[in-house]
């Protein structure tokens, strides 16, 4: 009774072995790099800080539309093979944004940018052939760490302040979602290498909760501003209270490509036996 007990839990074991050995040949791993191009740009410069509240300002801080994801994308993803044509991929994608600047002769400096860490959940149709491999790619991006950083000084003279002026804010919090679609090709290398080329579109906006500020010059100092919905802004001079704001969406949308490489973690050819 005890021998069979034993061969019946061996076998258990065995099968239990091979169907996670099975299942583990469907997953992979890619990794890429790319650059990422404005799309859909809105004002940047002209909604924040002091420009909502001291004269001669606004039009200091305009530089103009662009989008906060202009930039390069570091990415990182884990994916399984659902069947032959399907896969779903979850993975960590950082973006490292161009600085956005104006300058206005010697008198005035204002440069922004932005970065962002998002989690990402695709949904992956491939069209399978021996060696080249297109496939389209539709999915999320949702936003797990990120900041947009703004530093402006004035020098003596330009100033509405009178002196020397200089301030840097860094906005942080809020929720973002975005929408990612994507069209590239897979192209077998050796053995489980891939390599593949995508060009993707992202549509996001972010809106930040508050932002923490650091002054120096004419007025040294710190402050936070809090952002909330259709507020009317109240700038508090001189006090620990955080100001108010009305919000504003961020532009976070791009168009860009990808350069990576993938390892799958599937059997290699000389492993398995050829099938038409």
């Amino acid at each position: 009774m005890r021998k069979h007990t034993l061969i019946t839990a061996a076998l258990i074991i065995i099968l239990f072995l091979s169907n996670i050995r099975s299942i583990a040949q469907n997953f992979y791993i890619e990794t890429s790099i790319g650059g990422s191009y404005n799309l859909l740009p809105k004002n940047i410069g002209n909604n924040y800080d002091f420009n909502s509240y001291m004269d001669g300002l606004t039009k200091d801080g305009d530089i103009g539309n662009g989008s906060f994801r202009s930039g390069v994308n570091y990415n990182l993803s884990l994916g399984y093979k659902i069947s032959n044509h399907f896969s779903g991929e979850l993975g960590v994608s950082y973006l490292d944004g161009n600085s956005k600047q104006s300058n206005q002769g010697s008198t005035f400096y204002s440069k922004w940018y932005g970065q962002m860490t998002c989690l990402t959940s695709i949904l992956k149709y491939s069209l399978k052939t021996r060696l080249f491999t297109p496939y389209i790619k539709e999915g999320i991006d949702v936003k797990i760490d990120g900041n947009i950083t703004h530093s402006f000084q004035f020098s003596s003279g330009g100033s509405p302040l009178g002196t020397d002026f200089y301030h840097t804010t860094t906005y942080y919090g809020g929720n973002s979602i975005g929408f990612l679609s994507s069209i590239g090709c897979d192209i077998k290398l050796v053995d489980n290498f891939t390599t593949f080329i995508e060009f993707l579109i992202i549509i996001q906006n972010w809106e930040p909760s508050h932002s923490e500020s650091s002054f120096g010059g004419g007025v040294v100092g710190t402050g936070t501003i809090n952002y909330l919905n259709n507020a009317s802004p109240y700038f508090n001079y001189n006090t620990n209270q955080p100001s108010i704001a009305p919000t504003y969406n961020n532009p976070f949308s791009c168009w860009g490509f990808n350069i990576g490489v993938k390892y799958n973690f599937g059997k290699k050819k000389g492993d398995e036996k050829k099938t038409e």
